[in-house]
């Protein structure tokens, strides 16, 4: 029978070592890449929190909408690099009255991070009953919701001039 010697046997735990450290960085690298994988590929960049209910005593002004917005990207979203915050009107029917509405510049909010922002709403010059949807554009890109990014309705009353 042959016997190892001790370098042999000192070779064969550092390689097996090695084996074992290399396997487990490839399976950490691949558990990673899924996690990257599946928030990438998420179409969640933005949550929005709003009112239920907005109420504008005077039409045709210009009002100020506390918006709660959590950034849900892996970078910055600010006006810097052409995100701002708007929204799209609709009437109580949900008929599409406006698309591209006033923009209202974003100041920086960090990844996983929330801020409120005072979304500027232009409100329609007739009294009555209309739906806000809020959404964030890329200017001359795209806007979040056509990535698949869900949005945040409320109902706005406009009550007179």
């Amino acid at each position: 029978m042959l016997k190892k010697s001790k370098k042999e046997g000192n070779l064969l735990n550092k390689k097996i070592k090695i084996t074992l450290w290399i396997l487990g960085i490839l399976v950490y690298l691949f558990l990673f890449g899924l996690a990257a994988k599946s928030y990438i590929f998420s179409n969640v960049y933005a949550d929005f929190s709003m009112p239920e209910e907005i109420i504008a005593e005077g039409s045709g002004e210009r009002i100020e909408v506390v918006i709660e917005v959590k950034n849900k990207t892996i970078h910055n979203i600010n006006s810097e690099d052409n995100y701002f915050l708007s929204y799209h009107l609709y009437d109580s029917e949900g008929r599409m009255i406006s698309f591209d509405n006033v923009r209202t510049p974003i100041p920086g909010i960090m990844p996983g991070r929330t801020k409120e922002i005072e979304m500027l709403v232009d409100v329609p010059e007739n009294e009555g009953n209309y739906i806000i949807e809020t959404d964030i554009v890329k200017e001359n890109e795209y806007w979040f919701s056509d990535k698949g990014n869900g949005t945040a309705k409320s109902r706005l009353t406009v009550k007179g001039s």
